[in-house]
């Protein structure tokens, strides 16, 4: 029993060593096959027309999608794109029901100026009446206001997919910024809060000195 129970766990060993090449497929792929679906009807007809097998259909239409998205991201770069696209979203505006709603949360995620939700992570930090910690989260201020300097508003995401959670109003007493980016804050969400403790005893050493 001992024997299988090394052997089973040097082939789990081994398993581990090819895990983040799976899951890199796995996604991969998993974006594809939502892609092709959205892409189907297109790939529909570019198989009726050219006599092409569903797979290379698909895989076609992807690549002339990102090739219009790429030229369209160059034409939009221009003053008469800008023009064209500012012109194009009043249309969408008043035909498209709460379209400047949907702008607005693409921009708060996307935003060209690196001023993204995710930008700054902070540690929520809570304590008892005798000071000692109750408990700590994780988080990213979302809004400062310069009336209330008191408050802040932070999102709290959940694990391990970060696009959900709450946003709570806060005191800026209980609220530390923490020194990393949002790479390495998003590698604790998304491992479920590995590394969490580290990030907190850094605070703490940070404040205390």
């Amino acid at each position: 029993m001992g024997k299988i129970k090394k052997v089973l766990g040097t082939a789990f060993l081994g398993g581990v060593v090819y895990l983040p090449a799976v899951l890199v497929v796995v996604f991969f792929w998993w974006v594809y096959g939502n892609v092709s679906e959205i892409v189907h009807p297109l790939a529909l007809l570019v198989g009726e027309r050219f006599g092409t097998s569903q797979s290379f259909s698909n895989a076609l239409t992807i690549i002339a999608a990102f090739l219009f998205f790429l030229l369209t991201g160059f034409v939009v770069k221009t003053r008469i794109g800008r023009a064209v696209k500012e012109a194009h979203e009043k249309v969408l505006q008043k035909v498209i029901p709460f379209y400047s709603h949907i702008k607005w949360v693409v921009g708060q995620l996307l935003d060209r100026e690196g001023k993204h939700i995710f930008s700054v992570p902070v540690k929520v930090i809570v304590r008892g009446t005798d000071g000692a910690i109750r408990f700590s989260l994780n988080g990213f201020i979302t809004d400062e206001s310069h009336e209330n300097t008191e408050m802040v508003t932070v999102f709290i995401p959940t694990v391990p997919n970060p696009t959900t959670g709450i946003a709570v109003d806060l005191p800026k007493g209980i609220v530390f910024r923490v020194d990393i980016g949002t790479k390495e804050a998003m590698k604790v969400i998304f491992s479920c809060g590995g590394g969490s403790l580290a990030l907190l005893e850094k605070v703490i050493a940070r404040d205390s000195q």
